[in-house]
C-alpha cells in the first residue's frame, strides 16, 4: 500500500484518488506512444494485413481498470511487461561495450522497457583483468559475476573441483530433510516428501550434469537416516502364545529375533492339556485332533486354539534360516488338521539332515548360550566369574526385597551426588556396607561395564521373578478346576488393565486365591475382556470353557429368548399389554383355587434381559417366561395381525413357531431344571459368612443332584 507520492510539481500527495489519478496518467502515456521506433528490416517479419477483430484490439486505449491491473501486477524491483533474461556475448572492450548498450537501448524502445542495472551482472574471461576490465565495468555499471553463482539453481561455471561447484546442491536438500526431521511424520509421510522434492532435486541437476559420487552420497545417507524408522522396544511377555495369531520372525527387528525365539523355547509348545478338542467332519467321519499325537512330538507340535491346527516350533522360529521344510508351509505359514494322516508328522521329521532336524540343532544350539560363539570369545577367568556371581546375587536379593515389599525401585536422581539415589541402589548400598564380599565387586568396585544395576537389568530380573512365582502358582494347581476373578484396575499413566486373579483348591485342601497377571485392555467390554482372559490363559496353558453356550441347541435357545425379550418389550404399549394379560390370568386362576392368595404372592412381573456373564440372570428369564408364557402368546398374536411393518409381523410369526415348538420348550424346562440347581449353590457361595466346611457340602450336593438326573433322565 501506498500511502505518500511525490508528483512531477515535487508536492507529496497522501490522498488515495490523487494517487491512483497519477499513477493512470504516467501509464497511459507510458502506453499510448504514437512514435515508436521500429527497424525497417523486421517489417517482412510481421503480416501485411490485419483483421477486423484485430484491428478493433489494437486501437483500444485501455480503461483505468486494466491498467490498475497490470499496474498492481508487478512485482518489487519489476520492470512492467515481459520479464526475460538476456545473455549478451561481446569482446571486453570499450567499442563493444558501447556497442552492446546501443543494441540494450535499441531493445528497451522496441518493448517500452529498460534495463534493471542493480539485477544485470557482467562477467569476465580468466585471461582477462587489468585496465580494460575496469574501463569496462565502469561503462556498463554492472555488478560482478562471483565464482559461485547459481542460475535456475545449478551453478554457472565450473572450477576444478566439481565438488564444490554442487555443494549449494547438497546443502538444499540438507534443509529440507532437517525441517522434516523436527515434525512428527510418519515413514510413508517421509518417503513421499523424500520423492516428491529431495529427489527432484538431483534429478533436475542430473538431466544437465554428471553429479560427482561424493555430493551424492552426502544426500543418500541423509535421505536414509530421515527415513530410519526408530526400533520398537518388544515386550516378551506380551508375544501371543497362539501359533495361529503369530507374526513371522522376519518381521521382527534383526537384533530382536534371538531374544524372541529364545523366549518361545523357554515357554514350549503350546499345547492346552484341558482343552476340549472341536471335532469336523473328515469325508464321512467326525474328527479331532488326537490328544497322543501332542505327547509323541510333544517337543515341537503345538496347537492353535484359534484356527483349529497344529503348528511346528522349530520350523517357525527358524524356519527362514534354513528355507524350505518337509510338508511345504502346512506347519509354518498357513495350518494342518488333516487329523487322519498321521504319517504327514513324519514326512515332516523326515531324515536326519532333514530342513525340520537343522531347525531343531538350531534351536538347541540357541538354547545352549555357553556354545555360542561369543561366549567361547569372551569366557571370562575363573575370578571374574566369581565376582560377576556375587554380584548377580546381591542384586537379586535387593530386587527380591523390593518386590515382596511392594516398594518403588527407582528414585528421581540416581546420581552419585544425590543424596537418596532411590531404593534399589540405597539397598545395595546398605547391603555392601555390611558384607565385605559384596563391598568388594558392586558400584564403585566393579566394572563400568559390568555393575549389574541398569533398568532394563532390573525389568528383565523382575520378569523372571514374575514368571517363576507364576510356575509355582501352576504347580500348585495342576489339572484342577478353578474360577476366574476379575475386576478393572488403571496405572498411574491413566491406561485401561484388568486384574486377573484365580481361586482354586491347593494340594493341601485349601481355597487359595492367587494372583495371575495385569493385562493391558483397549476397553472393558465383555468381548474384548473375553480375548484378553483367552490370550492370557493360552499363555499359561489353562483354558477357560464355557459348558452352556458351546452347545449349539442351547445356544440358539437363549438367542430366541433374546430375540422374544426385545420384541415384547420394545415398547411401553406391548409390555403393559402383556401385564394386563397376565394380570386377568391370575385373577381367573385364583378365582377357580388354581393360585393361593396371600401376602408377596402372585406380584407383578415383567420378561428379564439375561445377561453374558451372570448365569442366575438366564434363571430368572426363563421362569419368568414359564410363568408368563400365555400372556407372551397374545402379545404376539396381537403383533402378527397388527404389526406396524411387515417386517414386526415376519419376526412375531417366527418367534411363534420357534417357542411353541417341543425343542423350545424341551430345552427351557431342563435349563430351569440344571439352572435352578446351580443357582441355589451360586447364591450360597456368595455369602461372605459361609464356611469352607460348608461350601464344599454344597458342591457336593449339587454335583450328586446333577448327576441323578443324568442317570435318572
Amino acid at each position: 500500500m501506498i500511502d505518500l507520492l511525490k508528483n512531477e510539481e515535487g508536492f507529496w500527495m497522501s490522498n488515495r484518488v490523487d494517487i491512483d489519478d497519477c499513477f493512470i496518467c504516467q501509464f497511459k502515456e507510458l502506453f499510448s506512444s504514437s512514435n515508436p521506433s521500429f527497424p525497417a528490416h523486421l517489417e517482412d517479419l510481421l503480416p501485411s494485413y490485419i483483421t477486423y477483430k484485430d484491428n478493433l484490439c489494437l486501437c483500444a486505449i485501455p480503461d483505468d481498470i486494466e491498467i490498475r491491473e497490470v499496474l498492481f501486477r508487478i512485482g518489487f524491483n519489476k520492470a512492467p511487461g515481459p520479464n526475460d533474461d538476456l545473455f549478451i556475448l561481446c569482446r571486453a572492450s570499450n567499442s563493444s561495450v558501447i556497442f552492446a548498450l546501443h543494441y540494450l537501448e535499441t531493445y528497451g524502445s522496441w518493448l517500452g522497457q529498460s534495463v534493471n542495472m542493480d539485477k544485470s551482472l557482467v562477467h569476465y574471461s580468466k585471461n582477462f583483468g587489468g585496465r580494460e576490465a575496469g574501463a569496462s565495468s565502469f561503462l556498463l555499471n554492472f555488478c560482478k559475476v562471483d565464482a559461485t553463482a547459481i542460475y535456475l539453481g545449478l551453478p554457472l561455471f565450473m572450477g576444478i573441483s566439481k565438488k564444490q561447484s554442487f555443494n549449494s546442491i547438497v546443502e538444499r536438500i540438507h534443509s529440507r530433510i532437517n525441517g522434516w526431521k523436527s515434525r512428527t511424520l510418519s515413514q510413508a509421510g517421509r518417503a513421499t516428501l523424500i520423492r516428491s522434492v529431495a529427489s527432484a532435486i538431483l534429478t533436475y541437476t542430473m538431466s544437465t550434469f554428471n553429479l560427482p559420487k561424493e555430493n551424492i552420497q552426502v544426500p543418500s545417507d541423509d535421505i536414509r537416516h530421515c527415513t530410519k524408522q526408530s526400533r520398537i522396544e518388544i515386550n516378551v511377555e506380551d508375544l501371543p502364545f497362539d501359533p495361529g495369531l503369530r507374526k513371522k520372525i522376519s518381521d521382527y527387528h534383526p537384533n530382536d529375533r534371538d531374544e524372541i525365539r529364545l523366549a518361545y523355547l523357554q515357554r514350549g509348545p503350546c499345547q492346552p492339556s484341558s482343552h476340549e478338542f472341536p471335532q469336523k467332519s473328515v469325508g464321512v467321519k467326525l474328527r479331532r485332533l488326537p490328544t497322543k499325537w501332542l505327547e509323541e512330538f510333544g517337543d515341537w507340535l503345538e496347537y492353535s486354539v484359534s484356527k483349529d491346527a497344529v503348528f511346528c516350533l522349530y520350523c517357525y522360529l527358524m524356519g527362514n534360516s534354513i528355507g524350505g521344510q518337509g510338508g511345504g508351509d502346512a506347519f509354518t505359514r498357513t495350518r494342518f488338521s488333516c487329523w487322519g494322516k498321521k504319517k504327514r508328522l513324519g514326512v515332516h521329521v523326515g531324515s536326519t539332515e532333514n530342513a525340520h532336524n537343522n531347525a531343531r540343532r538350531m534351536c538347541e544350539d540357541l538354547m545352549n548360550q555357553k556354545q555360542h560363539v561369543e561366549v567361547a570369545f569372551s569366557r571370562p577367568l575363573h575370578d571374574s566369574t566369581m565376582k560377576y556371581r556375587i554380584r548377580l546375587t546381591a542384586t537379586i536379593d535387593c530386587i527380591r526385597f523390593l518386590l515382596r515389599q511392594g516398594l518403588a525401585f527407582r528414585g528421581h536422581n540416581e546420581s552419585e551426588d544425590s543424596i537418596n539415589r532411590g531404593n534399589f541402589l540405597e539397598l545395595l548400598t546398605f547391603l555392601a556396607k555390611n558384607n565385605e564380599e559384596v563391598d568388594k565387586v558392586v558400584l564403585k568396585n566393579a566394572p563400568k561395564n559390568l555393575k549389574v544395576i541398569a533398568h532394563g537389568i532390573q525389568k528383565h530380573i523382575v520378569r523372571c521373578a514374575a514368571s517363576a512365582t507364576t510356575n509355582v502358582i501352576l504347580n500348585d494347581l495342576g489339572h484342577d478346576l478353578f474360577s476366574v476373578l476379575v475386576d478393572e484396575s488403571r496405572d498411574v499413566s491413566t491406561k485401561e488393565q484388568m486384574a486377573v486373579m484365580i481361586r482354586f483348591v491347593n494340594k493341601k485342601g485349601c481355597v487359595v486365591e492367587r494372583f495371575l497377571s495385569l493385562v493391558h485392555v483397549s476397553n472393558t467390554t465383555a468381548l474384548s475382556l473375553k480375548e484378553a482372559i483367552n490370550s492370557l490363559f493360552a499363555r499359561h496353558n489353562l483354558t477357560l470353557v464355557a459348558v452352556a453356550k458351546d452347545h449349539n441347541q442351547v445356544a440358539s435357545h437363549l438367542n430366541d429368548l433374546a430375540r422374544l425379550v426385545n420384541v415384547v418389550g420394545a415398547s411401553c404399549k406391548r409390555q403393559d399389554h402383556q401385564r394386563e394379560k397376565q394380570a386377568n390370568m391370575v385373577r381367573e386362576a385364583i378365582d377357580n383355587g388354581e393360585l393361593a392368595s396371600g401376602r408377596g404372592l402372585n406380584q407383578e412381573s415383567s420378561l428379564q434381559r439375561a445377561g453374558d456373564t451372570r448365569w442366575g440372570s438366564h434363571y430368572a428369564s426363563l421362569t419368568n417366561l414359564k410363568a408368563m408364557f400365555s400372556s407372551v402368546i397374545d402379545v404376539l398374536e396381537v403383533i402378527e395381525e397388527d404389526g406396524g411393518n411387515s417386517d414386526q409381523k415376519g419376526e412375531a410369526t417366527s418367534l411363534l413357531n420357534a417357542i411353541q415348538s417341543f425343542e423350545f420348550m424341551f430345552i427351557m424346562h431342563l435349563m430351569i431344571k440344571v439352572l435352578g440347581i446351580t443357582n441355589e449353590l451360586s447364591q450360597a457361595l456368595q455369602k461372605k459368612d459361609q464356611e469352607v466346611v460348608n461350601a464344599m457340602g454344597l458342591v457336593k450336593g449339587a454335583k450328586e443332584l446333577l448327576q441323578i438326573m443324568r442317570d435318572d433322565g
